[in-house]
């Protein structure tokens, strides 16, 4: 898909909420408490998020009780290598009629509730029944120690609007904040909200409060960049998303067709970070042909050579305009077979796939055990670019840390600082290998060691990379967030 942006919603009572406050980097300096080193070391993700959609197989279509079955099948045969999301897709609110048919209708009849908001078939989710909502589905899910995930557009129901329900926790009605010429040009079910419209914002917070009490674990939103819509982002931020530009720099493959899906319009704002090392995508740079593709189908691990530079590029570029940009990696699992006459693969097989490129958090505690507290945990982490993006196949990359020391002042990775005198910033690895401090995108100082330090010289955008010798070459291995001296 061109253009996509990716929503980590989170919610404080579950993960899909709405929020007593967003979770996006904080433009203020701040201190922080010391770690030790085992602390640091206890604290970091092993894993990236690992689950099932449902618009892969099913379209438009799924039940209530395919997906059950599938959840079934996750936690019995996949929950003990990692997988966890269960993320019910497209079209949940509309009864069960062809999927095709209901794109090409556009206008497919929508359950909504009295305010308005989308609510299940009870066709297809025959628990929801009563107005109970998506919340039993959610139940099932969680009780197979499972997360549940849910798939939204952009906008205000047609529905809502021809009934002008009223608005939840305002004085207006749907009529009042619609933005009608504002339509997704696949689908036509839902207009733009016009956000400059008292209400406005009230709608999308009710919507979040409404998945929460769901049980939603994570929302995928639809309909949101192409073309761009900055005030509805905005909305879905302040209800508590966080969000990242995928594929910034993600070229052609011609000998599959595959086109060029790169992020076009940098002037946007408002989301999170930038998807840094995609480790589907570096197919496309270094494939030149198909018996190219066909080889590194059957070896992968030759793929992975690092971030592409144009991306670490465009990262320094926007960091230097004083704005924190939180990177992470992407494994992009998809899992995709390739036929070529009698020869047929998987390339990136999924056991593979999350060995490789991987985004690790740091988070202040060890995980409790408690769902809403450690997931809120997680996703304050990774707003606040208190994570690292590592290749772990040719050594994990568990235990790396950057951190900083100043007067009375102390940072890790992501962590903003003002200092009037020079700061102390350590680096370490897990492990010897080529390691890099970079000043505003430039090598200050390298080491083969596993320790970095240096004494800053002034403000800037201090972060560390690394380079491991595999498959004989040098490959990208580790890459910190910033450290931000001001």
């Amino acid at each position: 898909m061109r253009n996509k942006l990716n929503f980590i919603t989170v919610f404080i009572i579950t993960i899909a909420g709405c929020y007593n406050k967003p979770l996006t980097p904080s433009v203020q300096p701040r201190a922080i408490n010391k770690m030790t080193q085992n602390e640091i070391l206890d604290t970091i993700a092993k894993k990236p998020p690992m689950g099932w959609n449902s618009y892969n197989c099913f379209g438009g279509n799924v039940t209530e009780t395919e997906v059950k079955a599938n959840a079934d099948y996750m936690a019995e045969k996949l929950k003990q290598f990692g997988w966890e999301y269960i993320v019910v897709d497209f079209l949940w609110y509309c009864d069960d009629i062809n999927s095709a048919e209901k794109m090409a209708n556009r206008r497919p009849h929508q359950y909504i509730d009295e305010f308005g908001r989308l609510i299940p078939s009870v066709k297809l989710h025959p628990s929801s029944e009563g107005g109970k909502g998506l919340k039993p589905l959610g139940g099932y899910i969680h009780s197979k120690g499972l997360k549940f995930g849910l798939h939204i557009m952009r906008g205000i129901p047609r529905q809502a609007i021809e009934a002008n329900t009223p608005v939840k926790n305002s004085q207006v009605k749907a009529a009042d904040i619609a933005n009608l010429p504002d339509t997704c040009v696949w689908y036509g079910g839902l207009t733009g909200v016009n956000m400059t419209k008292t209400g406005a914002q009230e709608y999308y917070n009710s919507l979040f409060e409404l998945y929460a009490e769901w049980g939603v674990d994570y929302i995928k939103v639809d309909d949101i960049v192409f073309p761009y819509h900055a005030d509805e982002i905005e909305a879905v931020r302040k209800a508590g998303g966080i969000c990242f530009i995928a594929h910034p720099e993600d070229g052609t493959l011609p000998a599959f067709n595959e086109t060029d899906i790169s992020w076009v319009n940098w002037d946007v704002t408002g989301y999170t970070g930038i998807e840094l090392w995609n480790g589907f995508s570096e197919l496309k740079s270094v494939a030149r042909g198909k018996w190219d593709a066909v080889a590194y189908a059957f070896f992968p691990a030759y793929i992975p050579h690092g971030p592409l530079p144009e991306t670490l590029r465009r990262w320094d570029e926007l960091t230097a305009q004083g704005r924190q940009v939180v990177a992470v990696g992407g494994s992009d699992a998809h899992a995709q077979h390739l036929s070529m006459g009698p020869l047929h693969r998987i390339i990136f097989p999924y056991a593979y796939h999350f060995s490789s490129i991987n985004t690790h958090t740091l988070v202040p505690s060890p995980l409790s055990g408690d769902l809403a507290k450690d997931r809120k945990m997680v996703f304050d982490a990774l707003a606040n670019g208190h994570c690292y993006v590592g290749y772990d196949l040719p050594a994990p990359t568990r235990g790396f840390r950057f951190s900083a020391q100043g007067r009375e002042i102390n940072a890790i990775m992501g962590d903003e600082i003002v200092s009037s005198t020079p700061v102390t910033l350590q680096a370490k690895l897990p492990s010897p290998a080529e390691m890099q401090l970079l000043k505003n995108g430039k090598v200050i100082k390298s080491t083969d060691d596993e320790m970095l330090t240096y004494i800053t010289d002034g403000p800037g955008v201090y972060r560390i990379e690394a380079y491991i010798h595999f498959l004989g070459k040098m490959r990208g291995w580790v890459f910190s967030n910033p450290i931000y001296v001001r």
